[in-house]
């Protein structure tokens, strides 16, 4: 606070040329509002009650304790300018800390002082200021979950075209040469949808010794680029020229696949 020295010493020579001043009722600044600028920097403004007294400094400290004269003390100082004649309005040059202070504005009444009448210093009232710390930023919202999409089927997915009811029974008819080694005959089909790439069909056929009833399933998938078909058939056969009263020596179960 260099300034403020230089000051003082200025004003105790003015005193000494002048020859000292008595006390009487001299005119001071009204502070009219202090405050913190966004960027963090002292604010102020006042008003004079005439003509003839003139602001000289502004002064802000951590403690609202002056001396004798009524200046802040050193060790509670946090900024100390001085003002030109005719100014009413202050904007610092310095961040203050964060925290609480105090303002005030000296003046001089200069025809009282002058005249001998009023001190080389007025000082305006006080005024309470705080600089806060900005409040934390907000946190960040949370990630926005992503669209919900529905699986696809999995005969879309291998991009598999769907089972035909015409094509079920081609292939009940070629199962049942798989497994006997010829087309059977007297073949009858009646086959419902399970799914895009699934039939069940209730089936019956006849051969030379038996008589077969059942439910056989078809379903395809795709392996590689090509799509192949699969059966299973669940049911009974049924030897046609039994003469044993125990029917399981004459009907069988039959699973394949």
């Amino acid at each position: 606070m260099g300034r403020r020295r230089q000051f003082l010493g200025f004003v105790a020579s003015l005193i000494v040329f002048v020859g000292g001043a008595s006390s009487a009722s001299a005119q001071s600044t009204t502070l009219l509002t202090a405050g913190v600028s966004p960027n963090g920097t002292l604010t102020a403004s006042w008003s004079m009650p005439y003509y003839g007294v003139e602001p000289t400094f502004i002064e802000a400290a951590t403690s609202s304790g002056t001396d004798y004269e009524g200046w802040f003390y050193e060790w509670s100082l946090v900024e100390f300018d001085l003002l030109s004649p005719g100014q009413t309005s202050y904007q610092g040059g310095y961040v203050l800390p964060y925290g609480t202070f105090y303002v005030h504005v000296g003046s001089i009444d200069v025809p009282c002082f002058y005249s001998r009448l009023c001190p080389v210093r007025e000082f305006s009232q006080m005024m309470l200021v705080t600089h806060s710390p900005p409040p934390p930023p907000p946190a960040p919202a949370p990630p926005a979950a992503p669209p919900v999409t529905p699986p696809p089927a999995v005969e879309e997915a291998a991009g598999i075209t769907t089972l035909s009811t015409a094509q079920a029974k081609k292939y009940v008819r070629l199962a049942v040469k798989r497994r006997q080694g010829k087309y059977p005959k007297k073949l009858k089909r009646s086959c419902k949808r399970r799914s895009n790439t699934r039939m069940r069909c209730k089936v019956r056929w006849n051969t030379k010794k038996k008589r077969y009833r059942g439910t056989m399933t078809i379903w395809t998938k795709r392996k590689s680029s090509k799509v192949r078909w699969y059966y299973k058939f669940r049911g009974t056969s049924t030897k046609k020229k039994c003469k044993s009263k125990r029917k399981s020596k004459c009907k069988k179960k039959v699973r394949w696949g």
